[in-house]
């Protein structure tokens, strides 16, 4: 299958040329959308977080708590990660964790699970962009932030290696005289890389949605929504507005922990340069997103009835599979990086 791939790959681009040349007009409408939203949500939220994040990158990190890794089923360093990508938000969760695998400071199997987790939104988008954007209300977009960082908590005992993970190697030692003022500069060079980089592919995802425009489920209605979310994310929050309160709360929970195919596809070269499985990546996303739905289901019942539902929910996700799963030799997705890895290691050697 794979050697048919680049064989597709030149009529595919000469199918996207024609689509976005028949409709330039639609796909230059969508291309301008994206980039209000770039400058108007996107830029100042995410680039604070990715010069912070470059900085953290190049110091020197006190070890995080290890029964909260352990719980968690995953190293000091892979919670690290975590904790970096729910602050700063996409993509700079995955590249964060594909670095620390780069470094050797943690196994492929872990640092893939991480990575898929640490790539979400951060709370500046979801506050802003999504609560106050689409809802009017903060604390809407911090109950649906809450409800990413929940089902990211609950996919890591699901995925997490356990005690299959391998002890977590000693850090490279840190340049002895870099000052803060001497990093700051290349950290907002490389975040404004970054933000370039992430600002073309919103616009390339929404010059195709434009030109899909024909293609897609009414305007206003939930599907066309979940498919703007499933390829570009903020392009489907910005679809929410036309929803009902309840079934937009749920619709952008499920779309906040999908993602987008344009979030992913950023997340690409990094986890290819770490020698990560981008289709292991993509099982770990798509598990989170359906924890999500099933967190979203009880937002159409009283809240008398919604919250035991998600306790029994969180139980069963958080305790009770995992448990019965006994830190054993790994999971699915673990496995298959491993797998994957010594398939690599085979062919070099």
């Amino acid at each position: 299958m794979k050697r048919h791939v680049p064989a597709l790959s030149g009529p595919a681009a000469g199918l996207l040329l024609l689509a976005l040349l028949l409709r330039a007009p639609d796909a230059a409408a969508g291309a301008r959308q994206a980039l209000v939203q770039c400058g108007a949500s996107l830029v100042p939220s995410l680039l604070p977080c990715c010069v912070a994040a470059n900085l953290l990158l190049g110091a020197a990190k006190p070890a995080l708590p290890r029964p909260a890794a352990r719980w968690l089923g995953l190293s000091p360093v892979g919670l690290e990660c975590l904790l970096v990508g729910a602050v700063s938000g996409f993509p700079l969760g995955a590249m964060y964790a594909a670095a620390q695998c780069k470094k050797g400071r943690m196994q492929p199997g872990e640092a893939v699970v991480t990575a898929a987790l640490a790539n979400q939104a951060g709370p500046a988008f979801v506050l802003g962009a999504v609560g106050l954007g689409v809802f009017g209300s903060a604390r809407t977009g911090a109950a649906l932030w809450a409800g990413v960082l929940v089902s990211a908590v609950l996919c890591a005992r699901l995925l997490a290696p356990g005690s299959a993970a391998a002890p977590q190697a000693a850090p490279p030692a840190q340049a002895a005289g870099r000052s803060l003022l001497r990093a700051l500069p290349q950290a907002v060079g490389q975040a404004g890389a970054a933000m370039v980089r992430l600002c073309a592919m919103v616009v390339f995802f929404g010059a195709l949605l434009g030109a899909a425009t024909p293609l897609l489920p009414t305007a206003g209605t939930l599907a066309r929504a979940v498919a703007g979310g499933l390829l570009e994310l903020s392009s489907g929050v910005s679809a929410l507005g036309g929803l009902s309160r309840r079934m937009a709360a749920a619709a952008g929970l499920l779309l906040l922990g999908w993602g987008g195919c344009c979030v992913h596809l950023q997340a690409l070269g990094p986890l290819a340069e770490a020698g990560l499985s981008f289709r292991v990546y993509l099982g770990c996303k798509g598990l989170q997103a359906a924890v999500c739905a099933l967190l979203a289901a009880p937002l159409g019942l009283p809240p008398r009835l919604a919250w035991p539902v998600w306790a029994g929910e969180i139980f069963v996700l958080g305790v009770v599979i995992p448990k019965f799963r006994g830190g054993k030799s790994g999971n699915l997705c673990y496995n298959r990086q491993k797998s994957n890895t010594v398939e690599v290691r085979h062919a070099v050697s």
